[in-house]
């Protein structure tokens, strides 16, 4: 099972990217809202991605696949949207075409008008969407990775205090205990450079997952 990729970018599409680790390309699909939070990979740069993999079975022919994401937040949203019967992995990429954290809202709010705007879900699954996520997504709410726009710089938090805080609820929200996230997050602290806001955190928490 592969969960993580760290290699070049060999080459950059719409919705993918062909990335070379270990003297071999491999094709990663990438949610378009994902995708644009990624200016800086381009080809011939470095990237490191969390992945979900599994097998597509057409007929007799089993193929891997894998879709990338920055971090494990990500990667759960994803799990829980293809919870969904109606919705497939391939359909989820292309639906995640919005920030994660505006269709997690749209869901807690049942605003299947919004939900329908997105590529591939149509009135039907939009209902199904609801009904089974709708009280899940508070955590990817709270997490808001995906709001920033490419280049944007993200508020500082100059209260340390205050920054431990909101990464252990939004930690809690996700279903780790106090001493868990206690531990994940001065793991955090001691790298170099020292995350600034809950964010970035995040991010590193999740890629040492």
């Amino acid at each position: 099972m592969i969960s993580y990729i760290q290699g070049t970018v060999l080459e950059r599409l719409s919705s993918s990217m062909i990335i070379i680790a270990g003297g071999i390309g491999y094709e990663v699909l990438i949610a378009p809202a994902i995708l644009a939070q990624m200016p800086e990979a381009v080809e011939g740069s470095e990237v490191s991605l969390i992945i979900y993999y599994y097998l597509q079975i057409d007929q007799n022919r089993a193929t891997p696949v894998m879709i990338g994401f920055n971090n494990k937040a990500e990667r759960d949203f994803f799990e829980s949207f293809i919870q969904v019967a109606s919705i497939g992995p391939r359909t989820a990429v292309k639906a995640i075409a919005q920030p994660v954290s505006r269709i997690a809202a749209a869901i807690e709010a049942g605003d299947t008008r919004f939900l329908t705007q997105l590529p591939g879900i149509g009135q039907q699954k939009a209902r199904e969407v609801v009904a089974k996520l709708q009280g899940k997504m508070t955590a990817y709410m709270a997490l808001d990775t995906a709001t920033q726009t490419p280049g944007s710089s993200p508020a500082i938090s100059s209260d340390i205090a205050e920054l431990e805080n909101e990464v252990m609820l939004v930690l809690q929200q996700l279903g780790y205990n106090r001493a868990d996230g206690l531990n994940m997050i001065r793991k955090a602290m001691m790298l170099s450079p020292v995350p600034t806001n809950t964010q970035e955190m995040l991010e590193v928490i999740f890629r040492q997952q």
